[in-house]
């Protein structure tokens, strides 16, 4: 797991913007929305380079979003990253079944969604996969659907009443594995 948080960009960090990161994040989309996104993108980049560097385990291009992860993440004095769900639901790549289609000026960070969950990476980067899979046929279905939860999620995210509870739950609902798509990228580009 994370060997060190010392010797991160997460130990060069005042303890009072280690605070504002590891506080929940979704109540203050509409209070300091500058200061979300820089906390999302700030925390995007943070995980990459934590999976980069292996300080997150064996795998160098999946992201495991899991109790030990978050656990590895606990820092003196701050405790337990509260957001990481918001986290991950800001960086799923549009076309994941997992991924609200919010309208792109509803979400944050939408120009640099970059991670997609390892079942439908796998279902879709098939080589040897020439039509179209089952998963890609309901993405298709789903939007729709999936644009009025966008309405949802955009109405329950800007609510200043979403504490912690919430937090909690978004979390719940996102543990699992996610390719990095930067990762990979980086790694093709070496071979």
């Amino acid at each position: 797991m994370v060997n060190s948080l010392q010797e991160t960009t997460l130990g060069k960090l005042s303890d009072s913007r280690r605070q504002f990161l590891y506080s929940s994040l979704a109540p203050r989309k509409e209070i300091n929305p500058i200061g979300f996104n820089s906390a999302i993108q700030w925390w995007k980049a943070f995980l990459v380079e934590l999976v980069a560097q292996g300080r997150l385990g064996d795998d160098r291009l999946l992201l495991t979003a899991s109790e030990e992860m978050r656990e590895g993440l606990r820092w003196e004095g701050s405790g337990r990253p509260t957001s990481l769900g918001t986290i991950i639901v800001s960086s799923l790549l549009p076309t994941s079944p997992y991924y609200i289609n919010a309208p792109e000026s509803q979400s944050e960070l939408s120009d640099s969604k970059d991670i997609i969950s390892l079942p439908l990476y796998l279902s879709t980067h098939s080589s040897t996969n020439s039509r179209m899979t089952p998963i890609m046929l309901m993405g298709i279905l789903a939007r729709p659907i999936t644009w009025s939860f966008a309405q949802l999620r955009t109405s329950i995210l800007d609510d200043p009443s979403i504490g912690a509870g919430a937090e909690e739950a978004l979390w719940e609902s996102k543990k699992g594995k996610y390719v990095i798509m930067e990762l990979v990228k980086v790694g093709i580009l070496l071979f």
